[in-house]
């Protein structure tokens, strides 16, 4: 009806007026930490952000477990420490001068007004997880931005996946350790369901295939490559170990998208096709055994 009497008065409105305005914001705020994030080392930072990100993981596993993530008088306080540690690592990846970005795209769009609708809802009904919507405005607004702003977001790409390896080791070693299987007979490793647990080795399955198929494309070291090709056979064991199907629906596509470039690299002659037919095979054995 709101449509329908616009187009008949022909009124004009300007749409990207909201986003506009948050991006002046988000200049204003990410300027002002432009010389605290220049003081602190590259070296510092990359740490930092790895470390607060496998925090992060970790706490929201450990807070699962006791039961008090469902709980919504704890809620907001989770959702604090996230906004903090999200919010400081924006920061942290300000290099230069913000400047703003052409973000007159259906998917922003979308985002603004999905979020919007999120905040008034807020008003008339009661939600168990509350202030997603604000959060959404504005640490992931801010954070979203200074991504938009940087150079080499590659780096900050391979912090992630650095972060899940080894968040990965330390479950590797607590699993092996402490919680090999629940009563189901599934793996649940630092998590409260072989499920979840799934999905988590499902994801670290995904940064170890990138770091293969990065050392194959760059010629990386071969410890390096021997590190990671382990990896991803011990992450894929943990997901058949698990019995997770959310996490097989993950892996199963990357895998074979990860196959299709893998024999397009021993066709180019990146991989020899003796280490490659080697290679197919070992892929094969894990996934059936």
């Amino acid at each position: 009806m709101i449509i329908l009497f616009i187009r008949k008065r022909n009124l004009k409105i300007d749409w990207y007026g909201p986003i506009d305005f948050l991006q002046d914001i988000y200049l204003s705020l990410g300027n002002r930490f432009l010389k605290i994030s220049l003081k602190v080392p590259y070296k510092v930072k990359h740490i930092l952000r790895i470390t607060a990100l496998i925090v992060w993981m970790f706490w929201i596993m450990f807070i699962y477990n006791i039961g008090k993530y469902m709980l919504t008088a704890y809620f907001k306080y989770n959702v604090l420490i996230f906004c903090v540690i999200m919010f400081l690592i924006a920061v942290s990846l300000i290099e230069k001068p913000l400047e703003k970005k052409d973000w007159n795209k259906p998917l922003v769009h979308a985002w603004l007004w999905l979020s919007i609708l999120m905040c008034i809802s807020e008003f008339f009904i009661s939600k168990r997880f509350c202030m997603i919507g604000y959060v959404n405005l504005t640490v992931f607004g801010f954070y979203y931005f200074v991504w938009n702003n940087l150079e080499e977001r590659e780096r900050i790409v391979n912090e992630i996946i650095t972060s899940f390896k080894i968040a990965f080791l330390i479950s590797l070693c607590f699993t092996l350790t402490c919680r090999p299987r629940d009563e189901m007979g599934g793996l649940i490793g630092h998590t409260w369901n072989p499920n979840i647990y799934g999905i988590f080795c499902a994801i670290v399955l995904m940064a170890f295939l990138a770091s293969i198929r990065k050392n194959f494309i760059y010629r990386k070291n071969k410890i390096h490559l021997i590190f990671n090709i382990m990896g991803a056979i011990i992450s894929l064991s943990f997901v058949l170990l698990a019995g997770s199907r959310a996490g097989m629906v993950i892996a199963v596509p990357g895998m074979m998208f990860f196959l299709i470039e893998y024999i397009s690299f021993v066709r180019k002659g990146l991989v020899g096709k003796a280490k490659g037919i080697a290679g197919l095979f070992v892929f094969a054995g894990v996934f059936y055994a």
